[in-house]
């Protein structure tokens, strides 16, 4: 995962050795690491069921007394940090009431969209943001993709289950990819943002197993298939290298990433507000208050 380019973010912060924890605690749990990816990232509370998933693809027997009494201990552990979590983001005014704002079926549909958002950026990690804000409604009415991202993962879900043959591989990488991420779809809403790419660096292991999968069982049952798999990841790669190159111009420091976010997502209110305040630092007084009347309004519109 070191080529794609949604790893510029925690490059660009710093942040590795934090975003390596997690991941790495969860995989390498035997070795002691057990608890320590709870310490790093939050989301590794979904640790727990991951070991079921882990279970169902070494055939151990899941309702067996062995594999549910060492999974008890984790459980407790990843409760009461679920709940410490949310009272440390309820405190930190980190948790988002946008029942306001969008019913029960709209939630869902953004549930539906931000799987979909997470699962294309992987294949396809282009037109990247360090904000994602919340859809703007045209006549009362969602932006398109949201109501067809509903279909699109059901059609993906009857898809797995008519590849019978690689059942449990596929079931068990997007067990992988599922489970963590499910935190994240903003069900329980944290922050002002529909989807966050960082939230995509331990699923994008499990999107690794499978296409490592069926790389071993399409491309390598012929010396035909293994050079056009051969060819097809090489200009692959280089296509995810130019790209990580390019996103890291942007976080090259902090007017430019704003400007860039902008450009993508001139609704995002916080993000034109924090630029706000570093042109007003720099004394850039006419930009900054452009940027300051134009939050104003857009939080007049919503409030209207």
């Amino acid at each position: 995962s070191a080529f794609k380019p949604e790893r510029t973010k925690p490059i660009a912060k710093f942040l590795n050795k934090i975003l390596f924890l997690s991941p790495a605690s969860i995989l390498f749990s035997k070795a002691n690491f057990k608890y320590g990816s709870l310490f790093s990232k939050s989301s590794a509370v979904t640790f727990p069921v991951l070991l079921f998933i882990f279970d169902y693809f070494y055939s151990r027997n899941l309702i067996s007394k062995r594999v549910i009494l060492e999974k008890i201990p984790l459980i407790l552990v990843s409760i009461l940090f679920g709940i410490v979590t949310i009272i440390a983001r309820k405190e930190a005014e980190h948790l988002t009431d946008i029942s306001k704002y969008f019913n029960l079926f709209e939630r869902f549909l953004l549930a539906s969209y931000a799987l979909l958002f997470y699962f294309i950026k992987f294949l396809a990690p282009v037109k990247l943001s360090a904000f994602y804000n919340y859809p703007i409604r045209t006549n009362g009415i969602l932006p398109a993709i949201y109501y067809i991202a509903p279909f699109i993962i059901a059609g993906i879900g009857v898809g797995i289950y008519k590849m019978k043959k690689h059942h449990k591989s596929i079931l068990f990488g997007f067990g992988m990819f599922f489970i963590p991420i499910l935190l994240v779809l903003q069900i329980v809403p944290v922050g002002s943002q529909t989807v966050t790419e960082r939230y995509m660096y331990f699923p994008m292991l499990a999107f690794l197993f499978l296409a490592g999968y069926f790389t071993e069982q399409y491309f390598f049952n012929s010396r035909n298939r293994k050079i056009i798999g051969g060819i097809i990841l090489i200009f692959y790669l280089i296509f995810l290298s130019a790209t990580s190159f390019q996103r890291t111009k942007v976080w090259k420091d902090t007017m430019t990433l704003f400007d860039d976010t902008l450009e993508k997502n001139p609704r995002a209110m916080t993000v034109r507000n924090l630029r706000g305040i570093e042109l007003k630092k720099a004394g850039n007084y006419d930009k900054a208050k452009r940027d300051f009347d134009r939050e104003m309004a857009e939080y007049n519109r919503k409030s209207a």
